[in-house]
């Protein structure tokens, strides 16, 4: 009976054991997207530059809304990002140019301006 005891006992510390170690690899993983989120902003906010942005796609998630796809060059480097359609999906189509302020530190970090939409010619 001792020795079933001792087997559990071990069977749950290892058990504990595994289920820290998974909770210290999520909150890892949590606080680097959280700590790469506030970098993002704040480089875009502390260093911007601008430039016109071309929608390539749009799309809609179930249960997540509408999405675009975009793109923008930087020093003849062409990037491509997407992000959460803000305004009604109707005024958005393929080929809309916007505004794009991105990072002079980092070109990868950008936002489209959807308030800032330049005339097709």
């Amino acid at each position: 009976m001792k020795q079933k005891k001792k087997l559990n006992n071990s069977v749950k510390k290892n058990h504990n054991k595994s289920f820290f170690g998974l909770l210290v690899i999520v909150l890892i993983i949590l606080g680097y997207g959280f700590f790469n989120s506030i970098s993002k902003k704040s480089q875009l906010k502390d260093s911007p530059l601008y430039t016109i942005g071309k929608i390539t796609d749009k799309y809609q998630t179930s249960k997540r809304g509408y999405y675009i796809h975009y793109e923008y060059s930087v020093s003849g480097k062409l990037f491509e990002r997407s992000q959460k359609l803000s305004i009604k999906q109707e005024l958005i189509k393929k080929g809309d140019l916007f505004e794009v302020k991105y990072s002079s530190k980092n070109p990868d970090y950008s936002e489209l301006l959807l308030d800032k939409r330049i005339k097709n010619e």
